[in-house]
């Protein structure tokens, strides 16, 4: 009666937080007389693996001061989740190394050095997944990595640091920084952001960093092969730039889709090279999309209010222009390198300075004046309808050409008359675009 001994003893099997399973547990603690504090043991288990050991002792008094070593042995690193800032989820991988566990029970420490493989993280804005293999060093308020070799989920790969600064595991706050080399950068689709999706690839500098309800994406890079962007314009009921042909949906009820970036601050620098392929799509339901590669700069940034802007200009160097009338016209014409989208800040309201073309070989005899007119004329020659797109993206000025690329200069002039008024040009584009012919 005088020195009671206490010992205790439990097993828990198949732990689980939040969902995410844990393992099990077996734990024992021992009284230790005349020194008013607990000896603590215990191991953690998931299947064949033993996960953690941990020993030491616990003092009852002064806080329940601690004093304990774990012993991590391919620790799972996804019990972390639960405890993430917003902005950043998917942690995984295995831990093994040493850890000391000092403070109190209240305020605990951890002190030590481990090595992970397979450590992950996805980014949610960017919607992109990184693993690396590295030490990571242990301080009782942060995490630190130092030059790790970082990879996308393709296995392209660059380099990177990291700082997770904590406050007894919550309060997170964190910066990462490195530099990529034709890393997937973004993986989005439309329904994850209705504002631009896409696959883009990139090589340059990146920084993220962020706290709870906070996160801030810094980029400096320059596209690289493989990135395919897509920015939605359009969808305007009025898809006829011919003034004679207009086609309205009374039907339509469609709104300018709105995404919360709240708590999102975004700078993007890209250099945008040949590499990357952009889409722009005047009308996704009946394919009025135009893509091409081409060269310039681009500035992207959202406010942590949720206000997007983008500036910058792109000049093309090539592509496409699927040109629709609904289901009466469906004709690819080709854009002229050269021509220019200019932003000025809303990603709506950008500038175009188009040029396309859609080639064809049509017989001049229709269009030559009845009395004018000879067989010779009914030979198929090479005739090119210019489109040019000017002034607002969401709402452009287009107007269209005739061009006889090798006939002479009389019969240009016979043509260049005919189509003098717009009505008339109009009516013999609309003629070529359907009939492939005057």
């Amino acid at each position: 009666y005088g020195a009671p001994y206490v010992d205790s003893e439990l097993h828990a099997d198949s732990i689980k937080v939040n969902g995410i399973v844990v393992g099990d547990i077996r734990f024992d603690a021992k009284w230790l007389e005349g020194q008013g504090a607990l000896d603590l043991n215990g191991v953690l288990t998931r299947g064949p693996i033993k996960a953690l050991d941990f020993t030491g002792r616990m003092g009852i008094k002064d806080d329940n001061e601690l004093a304990m070593l774990l012993i991590l042995d391919r620790f799972d690193l996804s019990l972390v989740n639960p405890y993430l800032p917003g902005g950043i989820s998917d942690i995984g991988g295995e831990v093994t190394g040493n850890v000391a566990l000092t403070g109190t029970l209240g305020a605990p420490e951890l002190n030590g050095k481990v090595e992970v493989v397979n450590a992950g993280l996805r980014i949610d804005y960017l919607n992109t997944r990184y693993t690396f293999s590295n030490t990571v060093n242990i301080a009782p308020d942060m995490f630190t990595v130092d030059n790790a070799v970082v990879h996308d989920e393709e296995g392209n790969s660059g380099k990177m640091g990291a700082t997770v600064i904590h406050d007894r595991l919550k309060n997170w706050n964190y910066d990462i920084w490195g530099s990529i080399s034709r890393v997937l950068v973004l993986n989005t689709t439309e329904d994850l952001n209705p504002l631009y999706y896409g696959r883009a690839y990139g090589s340059g500098d990146f920084g993220v960093s962020g706290y709870e309800g906070s996160l801030e994406i810094n980029v400096d890079a320059r596209t690289a092969p493989g990135t395919d962007i897509h920015f939605p314009v359009g969808g305007s009921t009025e898809v006829s730039p011919i003034g004679f042909v207009q086609f309205n949906d009374p039907d339509s009820t469609a709104e300018e889709a709105e995404v919360d970036l709240s708590g999102v601050s975004l700078n993007m620098n890209i250099d945008v090279t040949p590499d990357a392929r952009m889409e722009l799509i005047f009308d996704p339901t009946v394919g009025d999309i135009m893509s091409g590669r081409g060269r310039g700069n681009i500035r992207m940034g959202v406010t942590p209010a949720g206000e997007f802007s983008m500036t910058g200009q792109v000049e093309l160097t090539e592509g496409d222009y699927l040109f629709t009338l609904r289901n009466v016209v469906n004709k690819r014409f080709q854009v002229v390198p050269g021509g220019r989208i200019v932003w000025y800040g809303d990603p709506f309201d950008a500038q175009l300075d188009l040029q396309a073309v859609y080639k064809l070989r049509a017989p001049l005899y229709d269009i030559i004046p009845p009395g004018e007119r000879t067989d010779a004329y009914k030979k198929r020659v090479p005739v090119e309808v210019i489109m040019d797109l000017r002034d607002k993206l969401m709402n452009p000025e287009i107007g269209f050409q005739v061009r006889l690329p090798s006939v002479d200069e009389g019969i240009k002039a016979q043509v260049a008359s005919v189509l003098s008024t717009e009505q008339e040009r109009n009516r013999q584009v609309f003629a070529l675009i359907v009939l492939n012919k005057f």
